[in-house]
């Protein structure tokens, strides 16, 4: 794969996947109060290698000492730990530290002393994983090196299979959040979130990485998510003209990106796609000075599938809660035509159902759900004769028993269909007659029984219809309006939501004014 005509960047060759977890060396830590014991540890071992890795030694002269050390470098692969220092029991504590609290179950642990007296008891070694016990007097060249081979081994091993089980406990887990996610930023927020953990894994919690997300859509290019050097460029499109030095790196970085079926390290940044069914791409790059190895393929893999999987649903299902929406709207139209007095009553009670609904804690997800299932609360009328509707003046018993009956019919029109608003739109269609001490309609529900959307509905498409001129009635000033809903609180409406919406009014009028007959 070559780079595009037009990159302005250039990109070192990939290098060569390897097997070793972790940076280009090893490193090993030498805890003893002897400066002896480190030079000889470090002359013996100079030249040493496992898996093409040499070796970076760490050094502490005393217990404290090391577990500062420990503390700072959790990717230590063996430490040489003299039983002797301070205390007789120095290092037998220390190693217990490292695996009790520090938590520290990969590190391979190699004791040695000078006093064969004070040897470890058998469970000592069994219980904190010790990996070998020597005497320093029997410490020769080759069960040096043959000691640390077999440990470095170990913990080789050990960072893999944590590694492949944390990867991909990750996934499993993210996974299940993805397909409960309602809104497009976060689900992007938890892919990125997921991608970061699995590229950088426990040490994400120190670092900012220069990272970024970018969502390729058919009309636009925008980064989405970005951290690091790359915040500034956050909700930019890259459609946009950009000139700076910085700017050319995010577009040759995006180039890329494009030849990129699943993901390719290119140092020293690793390139993620996630492509779709629809025509939307998803780009996660992020910059990281370790190569990806065959345990990072398979995890990377198995993320990009379930990831794409996910994706696919998502779109699949916001187009259509998209034309859900659009079916609500166009039914909306069809009332308010009908009812041609009604002018934008539909309008102004959806949006200030939605602010209710957020005032009173809903997320936004779910206001706009509320919102949306409100629209159609009176639909039931299309069933309601136009000489009844229309009418001029008051009804009589028979007409308002007929006049009431649009509440039923609404809710087995909507009842019908079980996606997405309906159910919600049903209830409310149903319920918003229902009075707070049981005088309401059609069935004499009381108080929090009634359902809270239509509770809501009841308090706006009251104060909306009674502020707006009707074929039965002439406007009544916002005054009296507010006054009657005071005057019925807790007769026809929840209290606490008249309260809500009078603390709100300022923020009400405001819709309503946008939204005159």
């Amino acid at each position: 794969m070559t780079d595009k005509g037009s990159s302005t960047m250039q990109f070192s060759k990939t290098s060569a996947p390897r097997e070793s977890p972790g940076a280009e060396f090893w490193k090993i830590l030498i805890i003893d109060d002897e400066s002896i014991m480190h030079s000889v540890t470090e002359l013996v071992l100079r030249d040493f290698k496992f898996d093409e890795k040499k070796l970076r030694f760490l050094s502490a002269y005393s217990a404290e000492e090391a577990k500062e050390v420990l503390s700072k470098n959790r990717d230590i692969a063996v430490a040489f730990v003299d039983i002797v220092m301070e205390e007789d029991n120095s290092g037998l504590q220390l190693i217990q530290w490292v695996r009790e609290e520090l938590k520290n179950s990969e590190i391979r642990l190699i004791l040695r002393t000078g006093q064969p007296g004070l040897a470890p008891e058998r469970d000592i070694i069994q219980r904190y994983e010790v990996n070998d016990y020597k005497e320093k007097t029997e410490l020769t060249d080759i069960k040096l090196i043959t000691s640390l081979t077999v440990a470095i081994r170990g913990y080789r091993d050990i960072h893999i299979l944590n590694r492949n089980k944390n990867g991909f406990e990750t996934i499993l887990r993210g996974g299940r959040e993805m397909w409960i996610q309602e809104s497009s930023r976060d689900f992007i927020s938890l892919i990125n979130r997921q991608f970061l953990q699995i590229a950088f894994g426990d040490s994400l919690r120190q670092e900012n990485p220069d990272s970024l997300l970018i969502q390729k859509s058919e009309h636009e290019c925008k980064i989405l998510q970005a951290s690091g050097s790359f915040s500034r460029y956050l909700g930019q499109n890259l459609g946009q003209n950009l000139g700076s030095r910085e700017d050319s790196l995010i577009k040759s970085l995006y180039e890329f990106c494009q030849e990129v079926k699943t993901f390719r390290y290119r140092e020293p940044y690793l390139f993620c796609t996630l492509a779709t069914r629809q025509a939307e791409e998803i780009y996660l790059i992020v910059k990281t000075e370790t190569t990806p190895d065959d345990t990072d393929s398979d995890i990377l893999s198995a993320f990009l599938l379930n990831s794409s999987l996910a994706l696919d649903y998502w779109f699949l299902t916001s187009s259509r809660s998209r034309s859900q929406k659009k079916m609500l709207f166009f039914l909306s139209e069809v009332i308010e035509q009908h009812f041609s007095e009604t002018g934008n009553h539909i309008q102004r009670v959806s949006e200030m159902v939605h602010l209710m609904a957020v005032e009173y804690g809903f997320s936004e997800d779910e206001a706009e759900h509320l919102k949306m299932a409100s629209i159609l609360h009176d639909i039931g009328k299309i069933g309601i004769p136009d000489e009844i509707l229309k009418k001029p003046g008051k009804l009589n018993d028979e007409e308002m028993e007929i006049m009431k009956s649009h509440v039923q019919i609404g809710y087995r029109m909507l009842s019908s269909n079980e996606d997405e608003f309906f159910p919600d739109a049903a209830e409310i269609a149903l319920s918003h007659h229902e009075g707070w001490d049981g005088n309401g309609y059609p069935e004499g529900l009381k108080a929090e029984s009634i359902p809270l959307s239509a509770r809501i509905l009841a308090v706006v498409d009251v104060f909306d219809a009674l502020t707006h001129l009707r074929v039965y009635k002439d406007a009544w000033t916002e005054e009296d309006a507010l006054k009657l809903l005071e005057d019925k609180k807790g007769i026809d409406f929840d209290p606490s939501l008249v309260d809500l919406f009078i603390a709100n009014f300022e923020k009400m009028k405001e819709i309503l004014n946008a939204h005159p007959d």
